[in-house]
């Protein structure tokens, strides 16, 4: 028995140290394996829930009662006197510079967006999809938002997979498309002007008519290309288990429209109230010769789509003669603390939408009482009744 119970002993040891090593390398294989199956498995552990990072919404701005439209808390020269402006929008909407088409029935956009060169990775657009890039978007390759069109004839279905550092604004342009969520929900009409916010994409789009529609993703990251490497490289880590907000849906031709610039500037704020956003989109109207003085924004990115009409937009110091020649369908993209304005040179007028990542900027845009309001007079009480008076 004394030499029975460390033969036994050994056995057991050799054993355990085997499962052991068998175990390692099969976790180790999973966590570095290419993924044969789309959303990838992830570790065996499940995956983990990781929120959004908070960003400033529009009620956390502090609204100076000088601020206008330019002014980014500095000392930016004053817009000149214009005419006041109609808010109505136009009937249509231009294609961008960059242009993607789902051919086949289901296009899945495997890296987020229709091309990885697009945002300066490798790559190419996936099976079914054709893209084009005609008009590069003007200023910094890399940055938090990319802006693009997409054509989708009907019946095709377009795939936005889950990232937890993205959002999708898609914009109706024309033709109708239903937007679902892939957590379930009731899907969503999207028709001309109808703007879904989609947080942590997630979704489909699927046309029931040929439609086109203006996609922006923006992403909490530093770029574009940061948030695309990250979920190369690790992509259980991107994948949400609960959507941090819903997707919503709001008509932007119904939106009451806030006057800037005594009239000359209309401004269509979006989703102000809207949990969890890492960007802020707006619709800017102004008169062909619109003006916006020169100004600068310490934190946040901005991405100009010119929509109708044309103008141009100098950088840096007025002195120094830098400017872009804009027109409808370039995109501009802006970095924090580049010294930028823009007056229209076009016979029609200005539409562009904007987009501010992170948040902020957006809340100069918001209706305030003019300095001279005065407060409604106090109603006063009726007179009493007088007493009625018996006859004799």
């Amino acid at each position: 028995m004394s030499l029975k119970a460390p033969f036994v002993s050994a056995v057991t040891a050799v054993r355990l140290s085997t499962l052991c090593l068998s175990a390692g390398l099969v976790i180790g294989c999973s966590a570095t394996a290419p993924e044969s199956q789309y959303p990838p498995a992830g570790p065996s552990g499940g995956l983990p829930f990781i929120p959004f990072p908070e960003v400033n919404d529009l009620d956390d701005e502090t609204i100076e009662e000088d601020d206008e439209v330019g002014s980014d808390g500095g000392s930016a020269a004053a817009a000149p006197a214009q005419a006041a402006v109609s808010a109505e929008l136009p009937s249509s909407i231009p294609l961008l510079g960059a242009v993607s088409e789902c051919k086949a029935k289901t296009c899945l956009l495997k890296d987020w967006i229709p091309d990885p060169s697009w945002a300066n990775l490798t790559g190419k657009a996936p099976a079914g999809t054709h893209a084009e890039l005609e008009t590069p978007a003007m200023g910094p390759v890399d940055s938090p938002a990319l802006l693009w069109s997409e054509k989708l004839p009907k019946g095709n279905t377009l795939v936005l997979p889950r990232h937890q550092h993205l959002e999708y604004y898609l914009l109706g342009s024309s033709g109708k498309a239903l937007v679902t969520g892939d957590d379930g929900g009731a899907p969503k009409a999207l028709e001309s002007w109808t703007l879904a916010r989609v947080p942590g994409g997630g979704a489909s789009v699927r046309a029931s008519e040929n439609s086109v529609i203006l996609i922006a993703a923006v992403t909490s990251k530093d770029t574009i290309k940061d948030a695309i490497e990250a979920a190369r490289a690790k992509p259980w880590e991107v994948r949400w288990k609960k959507r941090t907000a819903p997707i919503e849906i709001s008509q932007l031709n119904q939106l009451t429209a806030v006057p800037n610039q005594g009239g000359a500037l209309q401004v269509r704020l979006t989703m102000t109230s809207s949990a969890r956003r890492i960007g802020a989109l707006q619709i800017l109207i102004g008169g062909p010769d619109m003006r916006v003085p020169e100004h600068e924004h310490d934190t946040e990115w901005e991405h100009i789509a010119i929509l109708q009409g044309a103008g141009e937009m100098p950088f840096g110091k007025a002195s120094e003669g830098k400017a872009m020649t804009l027109k409808a369908g370039d995109v501009v993209r802006i970095s924090p603390g580049n010294l930028h304005s823009f007056h229209g040179t076009g016979s029609k007028p200005v539409v562009a939408l904007q987009i501010y990542s992170p948040p902020g900027p957006e809340a100069r845009f918001a209706a305030r009482p003019a300095a001279d309001a005065k407060p409604a007079d106090k109603p006063q009480p009726a007179p009493a009744a007088k007493a009625p008076t018996s006859k004799k």
